[in-house]
């Protein structure tokens, strides 16, 4: 089977879906002004990025939520490493999403307790795959081996 080469990577997809939710901010009242993609969580000793933040407030650094993507029927998000992104972001709401399913989080006493998951496979005919190493991970290919 021939590989196919992607036609969008990770950052720039959630770079669309950032632009989309701010159109929407604009349009609505909500308690949020702005989203931005690929935001740094400084943790000790390793600088981890959540895929997409909400903010209440961009310049005092309050997040409202963030929402970790990841392929279609690729790997699972590692959900400590979620849960520490949601720390360091201080919100209690977080979201994973890999265009299947998207589940919601609570975090609370340093813990992650699922809420909800919402099973709606939105892009069944389109495949993501990512032919090269993400640029926060240099180390591994993000191409399913099944591809």
């Amino acid at each position: 089977m021939t590989k196919s080469k992607s036609k969008i990577t990770e950052r720039e997809l959630g770079g669309l879906i950032a632009t989309w939710f701010n159109e929407e901010i604009k349009r609505n009242k909500f308690p949020f002004e702005l989203a931005t993609n690929e935001v740094k969580a400084e943790l000790v000793g390793k600088n981890l990025f959540g895929d997409i933040v909400i903010w209440e407030d961009f310049n005092s650094r309050k997040a409202y939520s963030y929402i970790e993507l990841k392929p279609p029927f690729g790997a699972h998000e590692n959900l400590e490493s979620f849960k520490k992104k949601a720390q360091q972001f201080k919100i209690k709401y977080a979201f994973t999403w890999d265009f299947q399913n998207f589940n919601a989080y609570e975090i609370k006493n340093s813990s992650l307790k699922p809420l909800d998951s919402e099973s709606q496979p939105l892009l069944n005919n389109i495949c993501l795959l990512y032919t090269s190493p993400s640029p926060r991970d240099r180390t591994r290919s993000r191409m399913p081996s099944s591809a």
